[in-house]
């Protein structure tokens, strides 16, 4: 039995969610860069379910930008999350990885304040995406 698109979505959405909660966790433990990546990933998945939701194949692309560009073909209420995409897509590597900042650890260069913001970021787009699957 095929799997419909509304189902694809809902899966996505599910994963979203329980990574915003896990999210929140780490930056209650201090745990800023974490939060932060996961951060750019529940503003990923909930745009990929989205297009899910639209009847898309999967879209195998990590760019927040590109990612709403797609959303926006669909509906162009997308277009208020433009600058939180901007600034999550940075954190898919230097949020991650030693090499992409310089020197030290993504733990000594993420704060609360970045934290923070990329939650509410991702989890406005999750809501937003939710009212319209």
């Amino acid at each position: 039995m095929r799997e419909m698109p509304e189902d694809k979505a809902k899966g996505w959405l599910r994963e979203a969610e329980t990574q915003l909660k896990a999210a929140a966790t780490l930056k209650k433990g201090g745990f800023h860069s974490l939060a932060c990546f996961l951060g750019q990933q529940v503003f990923e998945l909930a745009l990929k379910a989205y297009l899910l939701h639209k009847g898309e194949d999967l879209v195998k692309i990590h760019s927040l930008v590109e990612l709403l560009d797609l959303c926006k073909r669909y509906e162009e209420g997308f277009s208020r999350f433009d600058d939180a995409a901007r600034d999550l897509e940075h954190y898919y590597i230097f949020a991650r990885y030693p090499n992409g900042l310089g020197n030290g650890a993504p733990s000594d260069h993420f704060n609360e304040r970045q934290a923070r913001e990329a939650l509410a970021a991702a989890e406005a787009v999750l809501v937003f995406v939710k009212e319209r699957i």
